[in-house]
């Protein structure tokens, strides 16, 4: 016969403590998927962006998401400045760097949140700011809306993707893009651009109110007027507009896109 072990009170208050330690770690423990991820280009593999409420037209016709990361490493992110200025960035992240981003997304226990975290009370008009991440086997998407407690490692997961993940980027320069000029009743004392009433590269803005696209000079020029202020007025021929510049697959709107 095998003696059975008999254990002291203090043994197994010992033993007790140890397991309920040993289950506390495995609880605090982050959920980390396999972090394999489909390597083509037109796979978004990381997305953040805030979006949504009541904001002017402006925001809507020139939106680019915060931060994307593709299958194949290419990335593009967009930082907000003053006055509805921002500056575009895009970059290429080596498979390695892709697994870093990945694993301090892991580390701040993203796949362990919950989808959504919603306001006590109804915000009217309130916006939302989702992070998505898309795996071989694991998709996951976390959205906090306007005015709700997502947990601190939301909040430092928005401030790292808003940085472009601490990756150094090059000014995106797009080579085609779709033009809107949209003529506006503001006094041409507010305007803070100028457009050649003849145009540029033959584009006239009183001929890009349905949309034009357009390539060279005239794209980058407009590309700068937006990008110094998406609210910017610019006189052409003595009418003032507002213009927006959307780029296929940059932009979240472009023609085929609407």
């Amino acid at each position: 016969m095998i003696p059975i072990p008999r254990h002291r009170p203090a043994q197994l208050l010992a033993i007790t403590a140890l397991g309920f330690a040993a289950l506390g770690c495995a609880t605090l423990a982050p959920v980390v998927p396999v972090l394999e991820w489909d390597r083509s280009a037109e796979q978004e593999v990381i997305v953040y962006n805030c979006s949504g409420g009541l904001v002017p037209n402006e925001v809507w016709t020139n939106e680019i998401k915060a931060f994307r990361l593709w299958g194949d490493g290419r990335a593009l992110w967009s930082v907000d400045g003053a006055g509805g200025s921002r500056s575009v960035y895009t970059a290429r992240f080596s498979e390695a760097e892709v697994v870093a981003v990945l694993n301090e997304i892991a580390a701040r226990r993203f796949f362990s949140m919950a989808d959504g975290y919603e306001p006590a009370q109804e915000i009217m008009d309130g916006g939302a700011c989702q992070i998505r991440v898309e795996l071989i086997d694991t998709a996951k998407s976390v959205i906090a809306l306007t005015g709700s407690n997502p947990p601190a490692d939301f909040g430092a997961l928005e401030a790292y993707l808003a940085r472009g993940a601490d990756h150094a980027g090059d000014a995106f320069i797009p080579d085609r893009g779709y033009l809107l000029a949209t003529p506006i009743s503001e006094s041409l004392s507010a305007t803070s651009a100028h457009w050649p009433a003849e145009g540029i590269d033959g584009i006239r803005l009183s001929e890009a109110q349905s949309g034009l696209w357009v390539e060279g000079e005239a794209l980058q020029t407009a590309w700068a007027i937006v990008n110094a202020s998406i609210f910017n007025v610019v006189e052409s021929d003595g009418q003032a507009y507002r213009v927006a510049v959307q780029v296929e697959d940059v932009t979240t709107l472009w023609p085929n896109n609407p």
